[in-house]
């Protein structure tokens, strides 16, 4: 049970159960392809997007989670190369391919043509496998609307009445509700609102300020950063001055061949911040992953970046975060499950976007 923080406002976050591993994706209809409806996974740090094609990962990737040009009457190929970095759960990794276009659909009247990559690179599957090896067909950027780097959401948004992009994870304290959502166009969820910020300097809609760093409760002296909301990512990213004293203090050992790095299960109880400076903290079993049952050794979810934090997956368990690309208002809000309290439950009435998935 968790243990409430003596501060004016804060939010708390319930554990992960070490087997579930949770991404934020939706299912995007295809319209001019045979069996068309596909899982693409929501990166609000990428403005493009890609898919993994059919001839290059067909022996390696199911069926659902590549594309097959030649089953699309609407395919265009742009003739242009196509390359970029992503995310993986050992660091950035470099894809390529060459250039298309596609109609996407996430509603009936709401598709839109967009440009896309597809990846041709063997040995990258692992940018599109969620940690519990789960795999979906690419991503979709969702970082920045703009006509002069148009990311999908530049044609979507215009679509809907709200200019807003929310997404949480819920479960239940007995994990027999175990559901991600990614939403668009949706109303702010009144009553379970938390805090919210707007970046006045206008340098990103998925923009926070981070800081006030804790473990179990006691300050870490850790430098503050700015936090970028990263719904790609299967971990918490910190600036590398920032991880390089937390895996100290966890005294992690870093496995050379896999890159990632391994940790006493136990080893502390809570990892705390705030956020636009209202405190929270998640626990540490939320930080980790077992991936043998019964083994006092974890992965750590954490990775070592730059100069800024990425919020992954692990920060938005029962807690969600709405970006209005309209006017930059971020809110954070209570994604907790309530029997009788749905959120969203009423999208449809106003044409909004709700992609919910259960685990």
């Amino acid at each position: 049970m968790l243990k409430p923080l003596n501060f004016p406002f804060i939010f708390l976050l319930l554990q992960i159960g070490h087997s579930f591993g949770y991404d934020f994706y939706i299912n995007v209809t295809l319209p001019t392809v045979k069996n068309g409806v596909r899982p693409f996974i929501v990166d609000t740090t990428f403005r493009t997007s890609f898919v993994m094609d059919y001839k290059t990962f067909n022996g390696t990737l199911d069926e659902l989670s590549t594309y097959n040009p030649d089953d699309s009457y609407s395919f265009d190929n742009k003739t242009r190369p196509y390359s970029t970095w992503a995310k993986t759960s050992t660091g950035d990794k470099p894809i390529s391919g060459y250039l298309a276009n596609e109609a996407f659909e996430i509603l009936p009247q709401k598709g839109v043509r967009h440009d896309f990559g597809i990846i041709t690179k063997p040995g990258t599957e692992d940018v599109v496998t969620t940690l519990d090896g789960n795999t979906r067909i690419g991503r979709l950027g969702f970082y920045e609307a703009s006509r002069y780097s148009p990311s999908i959401l530049f044609h979507w948004l215009p679509k809907f009445k709200e200019q807003r992009v929310c997404v949480h994870i819920t479960e239940s304290e007995d994990r027999s509700v175990k559901q991600s959502v990614v939403a668009i166009g949706v109303k702010l969820p009144e009553g379970r609102l938390i805090t919210k910020y707007n970046d006045k300097y206008n340098y990103g809609w998925t923009r926070i300020p981070i800081g006030d760093f804790r473990i179990d409760g006691a300050d870490t002296k850790f430098a503050s950063s700015k936090a970028i909301i990263d719904t790609a990512s299967s971990k918490i990213t910190l600036p590398y001055w920032t991880f390089d004293r937390l895996v100290q203090i966890l005294d992690a050992k870093k496995n050379n061949e896999t890159g990632e790095w391994t940790v006493r299960c136990d080893k502390i109880k809570t990892f705390g911040f705030s956020l636009a400076y209202k405190p929270f903290e998640i626990p540490f079993e939320r930080l980790v992953y077992r991936e043998k049952p019964g083994s006092r050794l974890c992965r750590l979810l954490f990775g070592r970046g730059a100069d800024l934090t990425y919020l992954g997956v692990p920060a938005f368990i029962n807690t969600g975060v709405c970006m209005n690309h309209e006017n930059r208002d971020l809110h954070i809000y209570d994604s907790s499950y309530k029997k009788d309290s749905p959120i969203f439950a009423d999208a449809k009435d106003y044409g909004g976007f709700v992609g919910s998935h259960g685990y």
